[in-house]
């Protein structure tokens, strides 16, 4: 697996779109952290705390929509440079692995 390294070491659009995936998965994660973060949080005492809690799922949802979508990006990438089937269900499974962890591991540890 690591000999592949140099071949995409060299090739500076195969390098810059890693990045870029990662950067926004990232980002989306953030988001959908903040969002996490707001609804678990958000007190029922007063007016501003029940707004928290519709906010934190709107926010929530829009970071699902964004992972989503910078892995769909990253489908794209990988059929049009030739990677199919398994290689796709692979990058899938992977990525819903990490979210569905990181979800349990935010709801078991708070």
């Amino acid at each position: 697996m690591f000999h592949y390294l140099d071949k995409y070491a060299l090739d500076g659009n195969a390098t810059k779109a890693i990045f870029e995936h990662f950067r926004n998965l990232l980002t989306a994660a953030a988001i959908l952290a903040a969002g996490q973060w707001l609804s678990k949080h958000g007190m029922a005492a007063n007016v501003h705390g029940l707004v928290k809690q519709p906010d934190g799922g709107v926010l929530s949802m829009i970071g699902i929509g964004l992972i989503v979508i910078a892995v769909m990006n990253a489908q794209v990438k990988m059929l049009w440079v030739g990677y199919k089937g398994l290689w796709i269900v692979l990058m899938w499974a992977v990525h819903i692995g990490f979210a569905v962890g990181g979800l349990f591991a935010y709801s078991m540890l708070h």
